[in-house]
């Protein structure tokens, strides 16, 4: 397997915009997340996860923030933590898909 690409320009643009953006404002659900996917994109999970509980803290009822946070959780190698959000959010939205498949990656 070929080693991951190294973040482009681009991609620090946009981080360097989505944490601009979350100084102004804090509580911007969807930058939160914007930003957990960039970092995920990025090969850098443990920073994502710090991303997605911040989101998930603003928006707890969020299945989607949920999933997010444990897809991160498991590439950070922390399978059991992931565990626990992907039921919880398996429990808010028991027909997701996308939770099973996330499941299928522990």
């Amino acid at each position: 397997m070929a080693p991951p690409l190294p973040p482009s320009r681009d991609d620090a643009a946009a981080e360097q915009a989505l944490r601009e953006g979350l100084a102004r404002v804090p509580g911007d659900v969807v930058r939160l997340n914007d930003l957990g996917n960039l970092l995920r994109a990025t090969h850098r999970a443990e920073e994502a996860v710090e991303a997605y509980r911040r989101a998930v803290f603003l928006r707890p009822d969020d299945g989607g923030l949920r999933g997010n946070l444990a897809a991160a959780l498991i590439e950070a190698h922390r399978p059991g933590e992931a565990a626990v959000w992907i039921a919880q959010a398996q429990t808010a939205h028991p027909g997701d898909a996308r939770l099973a498949l996330i499941r299928s990656e522990e």
